[in-house]
Parts: structure tokens; C-alpha cells; sequence
């Protein structure tokens, strides 16, 4: 038979269960207080819908009359020989890309990779601030 009963397994076992309790209450009224301020917020987040139906309903009736005109535009036929005039531009301006020469970012992604961590930061730093390491500059 056990003697002292603050000991006993039973004992722990209520105790335990009123700290389940314990906890559980409050965290309802945790869950209370956060379903409160959401009741809140929507209550302002109608009231803003509601204060802006007649700008919306303005802009609705904007947009209709807008596609209401441009739908009403003639149709204009370009000739082809525009249109074969405008192909050959892009299709220049596209190539003149294609001969721009891209630097390989490769070799100084590496060299930055191998810098030590103090001196990457430093550099993130500087360049936060505006300026920035060349691998020519000195580090003297």
C-alpha cells in the first residue's frame, strides 16, 4: 500500500490532467481572442468594399464604354509590303542581339567562392553601399 499519496502514480496522473486542462483553457481563450480580431478585421474589410462599390461600379462603366469604342474602329489593312518592311526590322534588331557578347560570369562566381567569409561579407557590404570590387584594384 502506498503511504504518501502526493507520490502516487494516481496523483501524478490528476495532475497532469489538470495541466492538459489548464492548457487547453487557455489556449480557447487564446483562440477566442484571435477570432475576435478577425471578426474585426472583416468587419473593416466590408466596410472598405462597401465604401468603394460606387468607384468600382465608375470604373466598370469606364472599361465598358472603352471596349464599346475600340470595338467600334474600323479594321485597318496594312499594306503587305509594311508588313515585310516591319519583319525585316525585328528580324534585324533580333540578330543584333544575338551578336552581343555576354560575359562568363563562371569563372568569378568561383573565385568568389573560394574567398573566405569575412572577406564575402565585406563585399556584400560594399556593394549594399555602392561600390564594387574589381579584380584589378589592389589589396594593399
Amino acid at each position: 500500500m502506498i503511504t504518501n499519496y502526493e507520490k502516487s502514480p494516481f496523483n501524478q496522473m490528476i495532475n497532469m490532467q489538470k495541466e492538459l486542462i489548464n492548457t487547453i483553457t487557455k489556449n480557447t481563450s487564446f483562440h477566442d481572442q484571435i477570432a475576435k480580431a478577425c471578426e474585426a478585421i472583416t468587419s473593416s474589410h466590408k466596410s472598405i468594399i462597401d465604401s468603394m462599390k460606387p468607384f468600382i461600379e465608375q470604373q466598370t462603366e469606364l472599361a465598358n464604354k472603352i471596349t464599346k469604342t475600340f470595338i467600334s474602329f474600323p479594321k485597318i489593312e496594312l499594306p503587305e509590303s509594311y508588313i515585310t518592311q516591319i519583319s525585316r526590322i525585328a528580324e534585324d534588331l533580333s540578330n543584333s542581339f544575338k551578336t552581343i557578347k555576354i560575359p562568363d560570369f563562371e569563372p568569378l562566381s568561383k573565385r568568389i567562392s573560394e574567398l573566405p567569409a569575412e572577406t564575402k561579407a565585406a563585399l556584400i557590404l560594399l556593394g549594399k553601399n555602392g561600390w564594387y570590387f574589381n579584380w584589378d584594384m589592389e589589396l594593399s
